[in-house]
Formats: structure tokens, C-alpha cells, sequence
């Protein structure tokens, strides 16, 4: 949900003894491949507490955010004693990138007349929508958004008007594209 955060958890699912004991590694929830061997791999408390990022980012309705996970396995990987099973104290890094921008405009019609009720502006690539939005008739404004960086054609629909449209309006991160 839209909001402000402090951490993530992530909740592995966790190998019985059991099943450690007596299934091949690449059979359990969890394990790992040194040199073509595959080997148990416990996730202390995994399964109870999960493995926290302590990281503060912001989910906002008007924006798309990717939270990408930085994993440093030489450190995070780590060998029970001599048996052959691993222990995962993860070495995580959080990353959160907004990735979306907007499209701002106004539409007028060639005679100044008033717009009609309904008038819609698509954003689109290759011929498929990424966001529409009814433009305010009363002042021709509209807001599109979010939409991932990149660039769309935007058509315009008026009920009783030809249809209209602009090529390549570019989209940067975090920007309105006006």
C-alpha cells in the first residue's frame, strides 16, 4: 500500500532436518551449487522471522518504485564446519528507484471551440495503451501517469473530431514530460 516504510521482510520457506537428512539438495526449498555440487542451504530463521533489510523508501500512488535487492553472496554464504551444508546470513542491499514519469498537456480544438465531454489523450507504445486520462473540458488539461520512462505517441479522442495525435513524447524518471 501507498505509504512510508523502514524495512522489508522477506519470509523463506525453510527444509525440514528430515528432508536435509534425506533428500537430494536439489530437492529441498533451499540450496545451493559449488562447482556443480549441490548442497543444503539453512536460512536461519528464515521461515519465522525472515531475512530483514532495515532501508526507508516511499510508495506513492502517482509513481511506480522498483526496490531491487543487491546480494553479495561471497559474504553471505557460509560453510557449517566441515559437514556439507551452508548457512545463509544474507548481505542484502536495498535499492529504490522510482522508475515513472508523466505526461502533462492541454487540448484545444483548431476553432477554440469548447471540448466536448468525454475527450480522452492515450498514451501508447507500439499500439498498445500504458495510460489514458479525460481531459478537464473546462480548461483542455490533462495528466497522464505514471508511466515508465520512454517514449509514446499520444492520441487524443473527441467525440465529434477527427482523431489526433503526437509522436515520440519522451518520458524521463521522476519528470513531468509537458
Amino acid at each position: 500500500p501507498v505509504g512510508t516504510y523502514r524495512s522489508i521482510r522477506l519470509i523463506v520457506a525453510a527444509d525440514s532436518r528430515q528432508d536435509i537428512a534425506t533428500l537430494p539438495a536439489v530437492q529441498l526449498n533451499n540450496y545451493i551449487v559449488i562447482a556443480g555440487t549441490a548442497y543444503p542451504l539453512i536460512v536461519p530463521s528464515g521461515q519465522q522471522t525472515g531475512i530483514k533489510l532495515n532501508h526507508a523508501f516511499t510508495l506513492s500512488a502517482d509513481a511506480i518504485t522498483v526496490l531491487t535487492f543487491d546480494f553479495d553472496v561471497r559474504r553471505s554464504v557460509h560453510q557449517r564446519g566441515h559437514q556439507g551444508v551452508f548457512n545463509l546470513r544474507p548481505t542484502l542491499r536495498l535499492i529504490d528507484t522510482v522508475v515513472s514519469g508523466t505526461i502533462s498537456g492541454t487540448v484545444t480544438t483548431s476553432d477554440a471551440s469548447p471540448l466536448p465531454a468525454g475527450t480522452l489523450v492515450s498514451a501508447q507504445q507500439g499500439g498498445k495503451e500504458a495510460a489514458s486520462a479525460l481531459v478537464d473540458t473546462a480548461t483542455g488539461d490533462y495528466v497522464l501517469g505514471p508511466v515508465l520512462a520512454g517514449a509514446y505517441d499520444l492520441v487524443v479522442i473527441a467525440p465529434g473530431y477527427a482523431v489526433a495525435s503526437e509522436t515520440g513524447v519522451s518520458v524521463a524518471a521522476e519528470q513531468d514530460s509537458a
